[in-house]
């Protein structure tokens, strides 16, 4: 009986698929598992505050309290428009007086920049110089110019009023500027938001020189 089997087991072994290394009597056990337990979701806090977004902060408003630039030009009344275009240089600047509390070294720092400014009126009135002022337009016969910036953390405006006109003894022109430049500062950090605003205005007096 054994010679008999003998045959039929290496006739299995020989239909057997090549590579096949897997002990028949092997069993599969599952590993054990050593990873910590998924702790449960929490609720959220309803009485938690959510960080702060940063934005950039709105345009400011423009002062009250300003003066009329005529109030300061010292001279006669006199059509503006009597002015001709053309070029001008700063000649002198006669005064410069803070308004709104305004500390005299940032008034004269806008002096001082005046000072060696180059002036042209156009024909339609429009009145530009070099130092980055806003162009001043005519507007129901006053001069008047205004100019935003925008950051990501600021937003600041300038406002110019301004009077021009014939000297009395020529052929110099008198320029009152009634300036006022607010910048508002709105920033997040750590999730706390800082805010604060800036407010720098002044009169300028100046007599302006024509050019070639």
């Amino acid at each position: 009986m054994t010679a008999a089997l003998v045959p039929a087991l290496v006739l299995a072994v020989g239909l057997a698929p090549w590579g096949t290394t897997a002990d028949p009597v092997a069993t599969t056990t599952s590993p054990t598992s050593t990873a910590s337990p998924v702790p449960p979701v929490l609720p959220l806090d309803p009485t938690a505050t959510a960080c702060p977004t940063p934005s950039p902060p709105e345009p400011p408003s423009r002062p009250s309290g300003l003066p009329e630039p005529t109030a300061a030009s010292g001279l006669p009344s006199t059509d503006p428009a009597a002015v001709p275009p053309g070029t001008f240089r700063t000649a002198r600047v006669l005064s410069a007086e803070p308004l709104l509390g305004t500390p005299r070294p940032l008034v004269d720092d806008v002096a001082d920049r005046l000072t060696h400014a180059r002036w042209t009126l156009a024909a339609d009135g429009t009145l530009t110089e070099d130092t980055g002022e806003p162009p001043l337009r005519r507007r129901t016969g006053a001069l008047r110019g205004e100019q935003h910036t925008t950051t990501e953390v600021s937003a600041t405006t300038v406002w110019t009023d301004a009077d021009l006109r014939p000297t009395p003894d020529g052929p110099d022109v008198r320029l009152v500027l009634v300036r006022a430049a607010v910048g508002v500062n709105h920033a997040v950090i750590a999730c706390r938001t800082f805010d604060s605003t800036t407010t720098t205005a002044g009169v300028f007096v100046l007599d302006l020189s024509p050019t070639p």
